[in-house]
């Protein structure tokens, strides 16, 4: 069992508490152009390998390519995009960031029209959670940061509201260097993947954190393998804050 799991379960007085049911990533060569689907079995590090009905479903998707490709998420109940950017610098990212509550039906990240390119490296992780607040599970609106010229992310602090409330991080990039990974010495339940495609390849690292119940949190720089510090190399990161569910 995760430690932020055992911490959790004694959190949230008049609320229950957020269970981190598990995660897991995939990284393409190539993109799908229609859609990648995200799966949502064989979850590690968390209470189950599987999502039940009504667990929120967490989904952090990094691609490299050279054009927007205007990203969301489908499928499950009430999807939310909560990002999607395009940050363009010689190496260029795109990176979209949503969350929908398992219903049993499948669930893509997808490109818009003139996108799904069939040539793009892809990064996805998915991180599922239990006893999130259905109505508003954005305990506070999510912050988003994007920086040219630097291969390591550095997401905004947040402040949540809501005892109970768990912060979930997720830094990104794109270079010309495969298959490498990044490292946060501030976030629990951390994990990271690199693709190996060719040209624009993605880096994406997620992690949680649960709220102190007072204050800010900031996660701090996530540190890329990469030998290179090249210039060139642009980023992006996502701050965001689940609200607990209250007891029925």
């Amino acid at each position: 069992m995760s430690n932020i799991t055992s911490a959790m379960r004694l959190a949230g007085d008049a609320n229950s508490p957020i269970i981190f049911v598990g995660s897991r990533l995939i990284q393409l060569t190539t993109s799908n152009s229609q859609g990648q689907l995200v799966p949502v079995t064989g979850l590690s590090g968390g209470v189950s390998s599987k999502p039940q009905a009504n667990d929120l479903i967490f989904v952090h998707f990094a691609y490299g390519d050279g054009t927007d490709r205007g990203g969301y998420i489908t499928g499950g109940s009430n999807p939310v995009t909560i990002a999607d950017e395009f940050v363009n610098d010689t190496y260029d990212l795109n990176f979209t960031v949503g969350y929908t509550f398992y219903d049993g039906s499948k669930i893509y990240m997808k490109t818009d029209g003139s996108g799904s390119g069939s040539n793009s490296p892809v990064c996805l992780a998915v991180m599922v959670f239990r006893n999130v607040d259905r109505g508003n599970p954005m305990d506070v609106a999510p912050s988003i940061k994007t920086q040219l010229s630097n291969p390591n992310p550095n997401p905004n602090a947040i402040t949540p509201v809501t005892s109970g409330a768990v912060i979930v991080v997720g830094g990104y990039n794109a270079s010309n260097v495969i298959d490498q990974t990044f490292t946060s010495p501030d976030l629990d339940n951390f994990v990271t993947i690199g693709s190996s495609g060719s040209s624009w390849t993605p880096t994406l690292g997620l992690g949680t954190k649960e709220w102190s119940g007072s204050g800010s949190f900031d996660p701090g720089v996530f540190t890329w393998s990469g030998a290179t510090t090249s210039s060139y190399v642009p980023n992006g990161a996502v701050t965001a804050a689940l609200r607990p569910r209250s007891p029925s």
